[in-house]
Formats: C-alpha cells, sequence, structure tokens
C-alpha cells in the first residue's frame, strides 16, 4: 500500500492530499481509506477527482451573511417547490459513487440508488442538467464529441408532496448520522 502525505493537524497542511510521491490515488476507495486512516473529519475533507485519480480535499467552510442569505432563499424555494417521485439507476461505471448527490447553494441531499425517493423540483433539475460529454475516436482522425449523457440518470415514478418529502427526508437524515455515527465507533 502507498503511503501519504502527512497531514494530521486540523487545519489544513494542504487543500489537496495525495499519495507521498505526489501522484494522485488510483481508486475512490484508496483515498477514502487514507482519510479514514488519517481520521479525517468528513465535515472538513471529502474525496473527490484530481488529474488522473483521487485525492483528499478540503472542504473550505466559509459562513457569511451571504450564504446566510442564500440558506433562507433555499428554504422558501423548498417550501413551495414540486416533488417527485424518482429511482436513481445503479452504478454504470467504476467512477460512480454509491449514492447521488446533488448540492444546490450549498445544501447537499443524498439519495440512495435503486430505491424510489422523493426530490424536490430544484434537485431535479440538477440532475436534469448533470451531463458529461461523450466522445468517440476513430483510427487516424481526431476524438470528436458525439453527445451528452446525464450523469444522474433517473426514472419518474410520479409526483409526490411535501409532506411526503419531509417524511421520507427525516428517516433519511437519522438513517444517515446512525451510518457515520457506525463508522467513526472503534471496533
Amino acid at each position: 500500500m502507498s503511503q501519504e502525505q502527512n497531514t494530521n493537524s486540523q487545519e489544513p497542511q494542504n487543500e489537496v492530499i495525495v499519495k507521498n510521491d505526489g501522484s494522485p490515488f488510483e481508486t475512490r476507495q484508496g483515498a477514502t481509506l487514507a482519510m479514514n486512516n488519517k481520521q479525517l473529519s468528513p465535515e472538513s475533507y471529502c474525496v473527490g477527482e484530481y488529474k488522473e485519480g483521487f485525492a483528499i480535499l478540503f472542504r473550505k467552510q466559509v459562513v457569511t451573511p451571504v450564504l446566510a442569505a442564500k440558506h433562507d432563499s433555499l428554504n422558501e424555494t423548498l417550501a413551495n417547490a414540486e416533488y417527485f417521485r424518482v429511482i436513481f439507476q445503479q452504478k454504470s461505471n467504476h467512477n460512480d459513487e454509491m449514492d447521488v448527490r446533488l448540492a444546490l447553494n450549498g445544501t447537499t441531499l443524498v439519495f440512495r440508488r435503486g430505491s424510489e425517493t422523493i426530490i424536490p423540483k430544484a434537485y431535479k433539475e440538477i440532475a436534469d442538467h448533470a451531463v458529461v460529454d461523450k466522445h468517440e475516436q476513430q483510427p487516424g482522425q481526431s476524438r470528436k464529441l458525439t453527445g451528452k449523457v446525464l450523469t444522474h440518470p433517473y426514472i419518474m415514478m410520479g409526483v409526490a408532496t411535501k409532506e411526503d418529502y419531509i417524511a421520507l427526508k427525516q428517516s433519511g437524515d437519522i438513517a444517515t448520522r446512525n451510518e457515520i455515527q457506525r463508522a467513526q465507533t472503534p471496533v
């Protein structure tokens, strides 16, 4: 197993943590394992794509009145939102995360793949616009853009109510807190 750059303080020495030789981790799992071994807080750090692999990234924690105002406007947006029942498709390749994470104005919602969930319209629109370019290359020709592919494809099951969304979100928040607590408890 490769060694990672040493940084255990709460304040990051680097905003990007990679292996000691300066290269990124080959897999997301390798970077996640290194993050867990270093006991880095998921509130302060996350694993993300970096160069030709993955790295541990410092999350900048900035709280300003502007962000608070955005959060209040987000709450107002969600209070009057439409809600939809969807099923996010399973991972289509090894680089996909286990769960779908969609963020709006600093608020991230996590959705489990393969099971029915409820999503606010604003987050559904984010999923609708999250695309990657699809390229094709023929021998002797340059690579050409052939289309776009949804990053988080889903199946629309129907509409939902705000009450359904709130109930499902509260149960999901509790389950997520329990999973984090289990992961942080020494064996």
